[in-house]
């Protein structure tokens, strides 16, 4: 069982809300960071998990747009999106 997870230095730091996101995904989590997350954290993080799925999705789309057009090139179908994925399922 994970209690403990450390994600300094790690990308998805560039998240606003992946604290949050990570503690409403791991409800066994004792710490993060090293940092107790406290029960009212925890709730909280429940309660706005909608929110932050939508936004990270939004993240997501704006990151891969960025690096194609740094490339030059145009995001392609066969990105990892949430509908290639759907997709992948059938």
């Amino acid at each position: 069982m994970l209690e403990d997870l450390y994600l300094t230095g790690n990308p998805c730091e560039d998240f606003p809300g992946f604290k949050m996101y990570v503690t409403a995904h791991l409800p066994r989590l004792k710490q993060l960071d090293g940092k107790l997350i406290l029960p009212h954290e925890r709730i909280q993080a429940r309660q706005q998990l909608p929110q932050l799925q939508e936004d990270l999705e939004k993240a997501v789309e704006a990151s891969l747009a960025k690096k194609a057009a740094a490339k030059g090139q145009p995001v392609s179908e066969g990105a990892y999106t949430k509908e290639s994925r759907v997709e992948m399922c059938l």
